[in-house]
Order: C-alpha cells, then structure tokens, then sequence
C-alpha cells in the first residue's frame, strides 16, 4: 500500500502531542520518514485509536492524506546550547586545576589509594577526609573546606578510635563534630535500588545539617563495593559508570577509591584494567616498616604528580576501656625524609640481617595482634640476639656475635634504630606525654591495622 509514495523507506508514525515531535525529530536526523497524525486527534493518541474510533476504512482514507515529512524536506531549529556541545578547539575554554587539597587532591576527579594489607591507607584516606571537613591544612598544605561522605564497607570497628586518635592529635578538638559523614549500610555497585538509596542518604544528610554538596566520596574498599567481579573490565566499567553518575549528580565532587594491590604485584591496584584508564589521580600507600608510611603519586589528571611523601604514625592514648586497659591509636605526622629507606639503601647484608632479625624478635614478642606499646617499649638485646644468631649463617658462634655486635651498632649510627640500657627502640615511635609509663600497662592492643 502506497508504495511510490514510500519508497519502501522506513516510516515512524508518531504519537500527536509534545513527546510525538521529540520522536519526529530524532526520527528525520537519522534519515526516517515520518507520518503525521491527522488534525484534531487528541494529545497522545496514535493511529491505534484513529482505527479504533473511526472504522479501519475511514482511518485508512486519513492515512492516504496524510503528508510524509522526509529528512531532506524537514528542517529543525538546533537550541544555541546545543550547538555548543561542538566548538572549535579554538574556542575552548582552559580551566585551571582545582585543588580540594593543594597539590594532592582535584575536585571533580576519580581518585584511587591502594596498597597492601596493614599499610595504612586508611589512616591516610581518614585523615585526608577529616583535613577537607574541617577545613584545617594537610600537614602544611591549603586545603578548600568541604563536607565528606565515607562509605564504610571495611574496618567499621576502628574508624571512631581513629577519628579520636586524628581529634586530639591533629585537630586538637575532642568535643566539636565535623562535616565527615559515616555510611553505615552496606552499599554495593552498580546496582539501581542502592544508587538511589546512597543519594537519598546523601541528600537528607545536607538538608539536615544545612551543609553544602559533598566535596569528597569516598569507598572502602572497591572489592566490598562492588556489585560484580573485579577483573572483569565489563563489571569494573559499570562500577565507574555509577562514579560517573555521583558525579554529575554533586558537580565538583571528587570519588576517592579505596583498594588492595594484586597478589603478586604491589606496584598496582587488584583490579581489570578498565579500573586504572578511569583514574584522574593514583595514589599508592606503602608503609616500608611498622610505624611508618609513604605515599606515591603515580597519575594525575590535570596538575604535576606530587612527590614522595613520608610520614610516622604517632600514638596516641584515647583513655581506659572496660577492664582499666589504655586505650590507643595512631594519627599520621608528616617527616622531612624517610631516613629507614635513605639509609636502606646503603646497608651491608650484615646490617640488613640485622633490621630483619630486629622485625622478627617484635613480630614474635607482640604476637598476631599488633602492640604499639609493645613496640615503643623495644627490645632487650638478648630478646633481640637469637633471632640474630637463627637468621645468620655464620658457622662459628664467635662469628655470630661479632656479625651481630657490628650490625646493632651500625644500625644505631645510621639512625635506623636508638637505645639505651641495652633497649632497642624504632626512632619516631614516641611516648605520648599523655600516656601512663607502658611498664604499668602491659599488653594493651592500640589499632595499628589498615
């Protein structure tokens, strides 16, 4: 039927009304025909309801009349926004890089912190959030005051003696609450029903508090976030879609991710490939002995990477618990240098059996539970020596001790170890002056996980 008239070209016969000219214009960009609706036929309707109100002969008559729009024959005005979707390179704009932390963190990025278990990451990603909430500087850099939100899928047992830990130690406030924001439910992505239910939570917490968007989102970790399978790069692509869409839905917003290295590769986050493409900002924790941390930039959008920064992780007493026992954490404090791995470097196989029999008598005197006051107490030298003389491979007894007198000595030049009265100790890991002496405590267990 009407086959000059068509052509036998494709044909879209829209709906009459506003969602009807939508069709008809997408319909004739991509080269389709259309029919239009006869005069008169009320809003929404289609030649469904022309048939059904007129007879099939009546509506077939209508259909004949009707005038067919082609796309060469219909033109379309284009808004002056759309236009702007396709510009000259000339004529875009250069925009600067916005920083939330200077130098550290843009806004409106996809950020990720990864490194091994028990590397502090986050300590790190806690104290980068609690910086940006309240607005005071990151360890002497300027930072851009911002509401945080903290998706916590791991660690949720540690976060508040870590958030008391940063108060008294960085903040120096114990009593004031800040603009960081716990998401205690479990959370996983892509997945529509939990989407809405991140941003309700989301939008309610600022209506509450009278607070602006979020500046930061961050999720640890992306293995307990993740609604399917990480080295799948179909999975992980849609993990960063549903990024995307916070995203746009709280312009400005920077998505941190929280993540573990690979098994066999600790240079890089576990995860497809489709992970690391996505990424604005890379950022690595390495924590190269107990008590203290490096962070590496590998990638960054817009600005400079940043370089190495080393820190010492501080205890500090948080009070007493149930049974009278001291209570503590960490908080991190920036050093100058990582004097441990300067010095590493240079160590002769005697120094280095050394440091790693000093490890091993402290992972054996503090058990599976890491102590940092067992830690900060030392070691006595001959709690030290027989993991010295297991480790050696000298034949001679006699060898032994003077390989093991060189290497203390040696060590404690180097500034890689410090003591006094035959107590060894690691330098950096300091007594709270607010702390009871650790001899009238023993045993307590302060968090020195993640």
């Amino acid at each position: 039927m009407l086959k000059d008239k068509y052509q036998a070209k494709p044909v879209i016969c829209t709906d009459e009304g506003e969602a009807g000219q939508t069709v008809t214009q997408r319909a004739l960009r991509v080269g389709f025909q259309v029919l239009t609706m006869p005069d008169g036929t009320p809003d929404k309707a289609d030649w469904n309801d022309v048939v059904n109100e007129q007879g099939i002969e009546k509506a077939t008559e209508l259909f004949k009349q009707q005038e067919l729009y082609c796309p060469a024959e219909e033109e379309f005005d284009i808004p002056e926004e759309r236009l702007e979707a396709l510009v000259s390179i000339d004529d875009l704009e250069y925009v600067e890089a916005d920083y939330l932390i200077d130098g550290i963190l843009e806004r409106d990025s996809l950020v990720a912190v990864f490194g091994e278990s028990a590397s502090y990451k986050t300590f790190f990603v806690l104290d980068l959030l609690s910086s940006i909430a309240t607005g005071i500087d990151f360890h002497g850099r300027a930072v851009k005051e911002s509401p945080c939100i903290y998706v916590a899928a791991e660690g949720k047992n540690n976060i508040k003696k870590r958030a008391m830990a940063w108060n008294k130690g960085r903040w120096r406030e114990t009593d004031l609450k800040k603009p960081l924001y716990v998401v205690r439910q479990s959370i996983t992505l892509p997945d529509d029903e939990m989407e809405e239910q991140l941003i309700s939570l989301i939008d309610l917490t600022i209506k509450k508090n009278d607070i602006p968007s979020p500046g930061v989102i961050a999720f640890d970790t992306v293995a307990r976030t993740l609604n399917g399978d990480e080295n799948s790069n179909t999975d992980m692509s849609a993990y960063i879609r549903a990024m995307d869409r916070l995203k746009a839905k709280y312009p400005g917003v920077t998505v941190l991710l929280i993540h573990h290295t690979g098994h066999s590769e600790t240079n890089s986050a576990r995860v497809a490939s489709a992970f690391k493409c996505a990424l604005d900002c890379e950022i690595k924790v390495s924590a190269p002995e107990r008590g203290k941390m490096i962070l590496s930039n590998s990638k960054m959008k817009d600005g400079e990477e940043f370089p190495n920064l080393f820190f010492n992780m501080e205890s500090v007493n948080l009070g007493t618990n149930s049974k009278g026992e001291p209570v503590t954490s960490l908080y991190l404090v920036e050093t100058a240098e990582d004097l441990s791995t300067k010095k590493g470097k240079s160590l002769s196989p005697t120094e280095q059996l050394g440091l790693e029999s000093y490890n091993e008598a402290i992972k054996d005197k503090i058990g599976d539970e890491p102590d940092t006051e067992a830690i900060k107490e030392g070691l006595q030298l001959e709690e030290w020596r027989p993991f010295f003389y297991k480790m050696s491979t000298a034949d001679k007894a006699d060898s032994k001790r003077k390989a093991f007198d060189r290497a203390r000595a040696s060590l404690v030049k180097n500034l890689l170890l410090e003591v006094d009265n035959d107590v060894y100790r690691i330098p950096g890991i300091k007594e709270d002056p607010d702390s009871s002496d650790s001899s009238d405590n023993p045993g307590h267990c302060p968090d020195m996980s993640e």
